[in-house]
Protein backbone atom coordinates (compact mmCIF):
# COMPACT_ATOMS: atom_id res chain seq x y z
CA UNK A 1 0.00 0.00 0.00
CA UNK A 2 1.38 3.65 -0.90
CA UNK A 3 2.10 5.78 1.63
CA UNK A 4 -0.33 9.59 1.27
CA UNK A 5 2.03 12.44 1.37
CA UNK A 6 1.77 14.33 4.53
CA UNK A 7 -0.34 17.68 4.18
CA UNK A 8 1.32 20.58 4.64
CA UNK A 9 0.04 23.36 6.97
CA UNK A 10 -0.18 26.54 5.64
CA UNK A 11 1.72 29.02 8.68
CA UNK A 12 -0.06 32.11 9.47
CA UNK A 13 2.94 34.41 9.04
CA UNK A 14 3.96 37.36 11.35
CA UNK A 15 1.45 39.72 13.02
CA UNK A 16 1.79 42.30 10.28
CA UNK A 17 0.59 45.21 12.54
CA UNK A 18 3.83 46.78 12.71
CA UNK A 19 4.67 46.43 9.38
CA UNK A 20 5.34 50.10 6.94
CA UNK A 21 2.45 51.05 5.30
CA UNK A 22 2.01 50.34 1.33
CA UNK A 23 3.70 53.58 0.74
CA UNK A 24 6.41 52.68 2.91
CA UNK A 25 6.80 49.04 1.60
CA UNK A 26 7.18 50.09 -1.90
CA UNK A 27 9.57 52.58 -1.13
CA UNK A 28 11.42 49.79 0.43
CA UNK A 29 10.91 47.33 -2.15
CA UNK A 30 12.30 50.07 -4.75
CA UNK A 31 15.40 50.77 -2.46
CA UNK A 32 16.01 46.46 -2.23
CA UNK A 33 15.88 46.20 -6.07
CA UNK A 34 16.86 49.01 -7.56
CA UNK A 35 19.89 50.13 -4.64
CA UNK A 36 21.90 52.22 -7.43
CA UNK A 37 19.09 53.52 -9.19
CA UNK A 38 17.76 51.65 -12.89
CA UNK A 39 20.04 49.50 -14.71
CA UNK A 40 22.81 46.94 -14.56
CA UNK A 41 22.18 43.47 -14.85
CA UNK A 42 22.42 42.97 -11.16
CA UNK A 43 19.96 39.55 -11.14
CA UNK A 44 22.49 38.11 -13.51
CA UNK A 45 19.57 36.77 -15.63
CA UNK A 46 20.26 39.13 -18.61
CA UNK A 47 16.90 40.82 -17.27
CA UNK A 48 17.71 45.01 -16.79
CA UNK A 49 15.19 46.80 -14.09
CA UNK A 50 14.35 49.93 -15.29
CA UNK A 51 11.60 50.82 -13.24
CA UNK A 52 9.42 49.65 -9.77
CA UNK A 53 5.99 51.85 -10.28
CA UNK A 54 4.11 51.68 -7.30
CA UNK A 55 -0.27 50.39 -8.62
CA UNK A 56 -2.01 50.86 -5.81
CA UNK A 57 -1.02 48.11 -3.23
CA UNK A 58 0.93 46.36 -5.63
CA UNK A 59 4.40 47.22 -6.97
CA UNK A 60 5.18 46.29 -10.55
CA UNK A 61 8.66 45.57 -11.90
CA UNK A 62 9.50 46.73 -14.76
CA UNK A 63 12.52 45.51 -16.48
CA UNK A 64 13.63 45.04 -20.30
CA UNK A 65 14.44 41.65 -21.45
CA UNK A 66 16.43 40.15 -24.38
CA UNK A 67 14.67 41.28 -27.80
CA UNK A 68 11.58 41.76 -26.30
CA UNK A 69 9.87 44.91 -28.37
CA UNK A 70 7.99 46.36 -25.03
CA UNK A 71 9.94 45.88 -21.78
CA UNK A 72 7.59 43.51 -19.22
CA UNK A 73 6.74 43.44 -15.98
CA UNK A 74 5.76 41.38 -12.74
CA UNK A 75 3.50 42.22 -10.40
CA UNK A 76 4.17 41.79 -6.34
CA UNK A 77 1.57 42.20 -3.97
CA UNK A 78 2.33 44.24 -0.98
CA UNK A 79 -0.91 44.00 1.28
CA UNK A 80 0.09 40.48 2.91
CA UNK A 81 3.58 40.64 3.29
CA UNK A 82 3.41 37.64 5.94
CA UNK A 83 3.41 34.55 3.42
CA UNK A 84 6.90 33.07 1.28
CA UNK A 85 6.99 32.98 -2.13
CA UNK A 86 7.65 29.20 -2.96
CA UNK A 87 6.60 27.38 0.18
CA UNK A 88 3.51 27.38 2.60
CA UNK A 89 5.10 28.78 5.15
CA UNK A 90 5.51 31.98 7.03
CA UNK A 91 7.95 34.65 7.26
CA UNK A 92 8.77 36.31 10.63
CA UNK A 93 9.12 40.01 9.62
CA UNK A 94 8.89 42.48 6.49
CA UNK A 95 12.58 42.60 6.11
CA UNK A 96 13.02 39.02 5.75
CA UNK A 97 9.62 39.14 3.22
CA UNK A 98 11.89 41.10 1.22
CA UNK A 99 14.98 38.57 1.12
CA UNK A 100 12.22 36.28 0.02
CA UNK A 101 11.23 38.70 -2.84
CA UNK A 102 14.31 39.41 -4.65
CA UNK A 103 15.25 35.66 -4.41
CA UNK A 104 11.66 35.08 -5.77
CA UNK A 105 12.23 37.91 -8.87
CA UNK A 106 15.90 36.51 -9.82
CA UNK A 107 15.20 32.64 -9.71
CA UNK A 108 11.44 33.51 -11.77
CA UNK A 109 13.28 35.67 -14.52
CA UNK A 110 15.75 33.35 -14.65
CA UNK A 111 13.70 30.16 -14.88
CA UNK A 112 11.83 31.75 -18.16
CA UNK A 113 8.69 33.24 -16.29
CA UNK A 114 9.35 35.78 -19.30
CA UNK A 115 8.17 32.77 -21.74
CA UNK A 116 5.76 31.06 -19.77
CA UNK A 117 3.52 33.50 -18.39
CA UNK A 118 0.44 35.13 -19.76
CA UNK A 119 1.54 38.38 -20.82
CA UNK A 120 -1.03 41.50 -20.65
CA UNK A 121 -0.39 44.58 -22.85
CA UNK A 122 -0.65 47.26 -20.72
CA UNK A 123 0.67 50.18 -23.14
CA UNK A 124 3.80 50.68 -22.60
CA UNK A 125 4.83 47.55 -20.89
CA UNK A 126 3.92 44.10 -20.82
CA UNK A 127 2.56 42.47 -17.48
CA UNK A 128 3.52 38.66 -17.23
CA UNK A 129 0.46 36.68 -14.84
CA UNK A 130 0.13 33.55 -13.89
CA UNK A 131 3.66 31.99 -13.69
Amino acid sequence: MARRPRKRHKSPGYDQTADPRIDEKFERVRQELMPHGPGGDFWRTGAILVDVRSDHESALLIFDWADEPKPLALRIDLEDTSEEFYYEGGVTSFDEWLVDLANYVQVSIGTGVAHRAKRIDRGDYIELVGA
